[in-house]
């Protein structure tokens, strides 16, 4: 826990990072809906893929209570941070399922208080965003299991970079990116520096390794599961990506829709419902007229 600070503490133009983090999650998203934010693309996957949001999005509200979260941990106040108000609140992009919220907080102004001269006023303006790098999108960080454990940037190129997996044997790093602009599986040397080579062919995305690393699977924009032989070694060598069979998965931004088993026979998929297992819904029409028969 941070220092208490005290009003002679702040100074215009003071910047101060949010102590830690917080990830938001599918089912924080979907319970803050039901209860303050009803609004269909904030309870369910369906209803979002069909949204303007394309996808399930948290309230702005759930987004605004986690900065403030985030401001009281990383910025203790001796006595308490007791808002006046807020001048202006903005959401430029909306928070996914699996986002890392993080602050930047930078103070705007100074002065003691016109009514009670005990206290002091501190204008902030604080920045909230997630692991999206604004000029680079979506990257991919690599976090070591020992000393600092501090993320290292891997793949951080002017595009999304989604998706990654370390294959069996640690020398190369599969991950998705449209740097071509469409979404396409990659394979880079791990931990680099080495070679780059692009997997698939037709668009491609949720890269996974066999065990044994001698084999690459994705889906297709089709909703096709795809197979690759690949060769490691000092360079890596691809095959031509064959279809394996039809793997319709749920909807949802979530990755690891589907795994391998370890010798690529069977694989597990998030797969929707049956339409035969679902309760059917009857609507009924001009039912006040009703009433009086």
């Amino acid at each position: 826990m941070p220092k208490e600070m005290y009003f002679e503490d702040f100074y215009v133009g003071q910047k101060m990072n949010s102590v830690g983090s917080y990830k938001v999650t599918a089912e924080e998203i979907k319970e803050f809906g039901q209860k303050y934010d009803p609004q269909p693309f904030h309870l369910d996957e369906a209803a979002g893929e069909g949204s303007f949001f394309k996808g399930l999005a948290a309230s702005g509200w759930l987004t605004a209570a986690v900065v403030m979260r985030l401001r009281v941990q990383s910025v203790p106040v001796f006595g308490g941070m007791i808002g006046a108000g807020v001048e202006e609140m903005r959401w430029t992009e909306p928070v996914r399922p699996g986002d890392t919220i993080r602050t930047e907080i930078e103070v705007v102004g100074v002065r003691q208080s016109n009514s009670r001269k005990d206290y002091g006023v501190v204008r902030t303006r604080t920045l909230a965003y997630n692991q999206r790098n604004p000029k680079t999108g979506w990257d991919v960080f690599v976090v070591p299991m020992t000393g600092e454990a501090k993320p290292i940037p891997f793949a951080t190129a002017s595009f999304n970079e989604l998706s990654p997996e370390i294959s069996p044997d640690g020398r190369y790093l599969a991950y998705q990116s449209n740097e071509s602009g469409r979404v396409e599986i990659y394979a880079q040397s791990f931990p680099g520096p080495g070679g780059k080579w692009q997997i698939s062919n037709a668009g491609g995305v949720d890269p996974h390794w066999r065990a044994d690393g001698r084999e690459l699977y994705y889906r297709s924009p089709d909703s096709k599961l795809m197979a690759v032989d690949v060769r490691g070694g000092d360079t890596l060598e691809a095959g031509i990506p064959k279809p394996l069979f039809l793997g319709q998965v749920s909807l949802g931004n979530a990755r690891n829709k589907f795994v391998p088993a370890a010798d690529g026979q069977r694989f597990l998929f998030a797969a929707p419902l049956g339409r035969e297992s679902m309760t059917p819904t009857t609507v009924v029409l001009n039912w006040f007229a009703g009433l009086g028969k």
